[in-house]
């Protein structure tokens, strides 16, 4: 038997054996991840946009490169 990916409707066209949708998950690029600073920020995108997001989002705390706080 062959399966859709459950994120078909967000994009991912991968059909996929049985035990391929147990793994699946692990790298789907359509899979809906909550950024870094969630708890703050409140976005989820998917994983394949995370990147992207996280790189502008003004909720992610970076390290000074000088004192390291």
């Amino acid at each position: 038997m062959r399966f859709a990916c459950k994120n078909k409707a967000l994009g991912c066209m991968q059909v996929l054996s049985y035990t391929e949708v147990q793994t699946h998950d692990d790298y789907c690029q359509f899979l809906p991840v909550k950024c870094q600073a969630f708890d703050k920020c409140k976005v989820k995108t998917l994983r394949k946009d995370i990147d992207l997001h996280q790189a502008a989002c003004p909720n992610i705390v970076v390290p000074c490169i000088y004192c390291h706080e």
